[in-house]
């Protein structure tokens, strides 16, 4: 007989996948309202850096990404896991390129490491190996 605890989530990546979809809604709002006071700026007194703008465009642009990397992971999807982490590694360097290697780097690195950690514990779910 199957055991069927193993089709589950589990408590671990749901949390982890709740915590990282509120906070990259969060950061969508911010950075919506970021981009309507650049572009208000560079419209009016042309004060704004053209350069900030595209940061926050891309920034926006990848979590976006990784927003519907999340739902992929939620709905159990192997093409989830694939878009959530290449997104991951594409805010890293987003940042690097952005502002430096900094220390708040490291925090970057919090949630993606648990959420690899929950993801590896139930790789069959996803298929990555097969129960033979």
């Amino acid at each position: 007989m199957e055991n069927n605890k193993s089709l589950n989530l589990g408590p671990g990546l749901l949390t982890v996948l709740i915590i990282e979809l509120i906070f990259s809604s969060i950061g969508m709002v911010m950075i919506f309202l970021s981009l309507f006071i650049a572009r208000k700026q560079l419209l009016e007194a042309t004060k704004g850096s053209p350069t900030h703008a595209s940061y926050l465009l891309i920034t926006l642009i990848i979590m976006i990404i990784v927003i519907v990397g999340v739902i992929l992971i939620l709905s159990k999807k192997k093409i989830g896991v694939f878009t959530y982490f290449i997104a991951q590694v594409a805010v890293i360097i987003n940042m690097i390129a952005n502002s430096g290697l900094h220390l708040n780097i490291v925090f970057s690195f919090i949630i993606p490491v648990l959420m690899a950690i929950f993801i590896w514990h139930k790789k069959e779910l996803f298929g990555f190996i097969s129960k033979y």
